[in-house]
């Protein structure tokens, strides 16, 4: 906003040395002007206003220029001072003595701050999808291992415990989870086959007394 305010205030004051106040009254002055809806005044050193050409705002709506020399960081970006009813005004001193004032609406600029917002609450609310979606993609990725081996695990009863969960061979958890699964399940079929081999000596042993 500064840096517009200078070139338009350069070309103003430029227009003054080079042709005269007089100048900006013509109609084709306005084609030169960065801002042609710029209010324009132009001081005598006594104070006397010798041009005035738009409608000077008021100063509740005026913002003061930063001077080229003052390099202080401000926030002209920020709500309270780019409105559509603001104005930003400065002044500077002409090759002749007379004092150019302008005054440049914020109201373009308050339009592409607008633009701005905008369009970064939808790229915020874009991209927060996207993250969704990509999180969503990635958990379900990510538990597939689980849900096979849920899957397996319902399988497992009396007559099939020789069922092993299958293991990728990466070491991470979810295959350490597999393997002390599997372990367990090795034991649990070792110990049933125990019990079928005890339950058969001990059915022939019954056998024989009884023939």
């Amino acid at each position: 906003v500064d840096r517009s305010f200078d070139f338009a205030l350069d070309v103003v004051v430029r227009e003054v040395d080079e042709h005269g106040p007089d100048r900006l009254a013509l109609e084709d002055a306005r084609g030169r002007l960065p801002n042609p809806g710029a209010a324009v005044r132009i001081r005598a050193p006594s104070g006397e206003i010798l041009f005035e050409r738009g409608q000077w705002p008021d100063r509740e709506y005026a913002i003061p220029a930063r001077p080229k020399t003052n390099r202080v960081k401000r926030n002209l970006a920020s709500v309270r001072y780019v409105r559509r009813s603001n104005w930003i005004i400065g002044e500077r001193v002409a090759t002749s003595g007379d004092r150019v004032e302008l005054a440049l609406s914020l109201y373009h600029f308050a339009s592409e701050n607008a633009k701005v917002r905008s369009r970064f609450v939808v790229g915020v609310a874009l991209g927060a999808l996207v993250v969704l979606l990509i999180g969503l993609a990635a958990a379900a990725r990510a538990f597939a291992p689980l849900r096979r081996a849920t899957a397996v695990l319902r399988q497992v009863d009396t007559g099939s415990l020789g069922v092993r969960l299958p293991s990728r061979g990466t070491g991470d958890p979810i295959d350490l989870h597999a393997e002390t699964l599997n372990s367990v399940l090795a034991r649990i079929d070792a110990g049933f086959a125990r019990l079928r081999a005890f339950s058969s000596d001990v059915a022939h042993e019954l056998r024989t007394p009884l023939n």
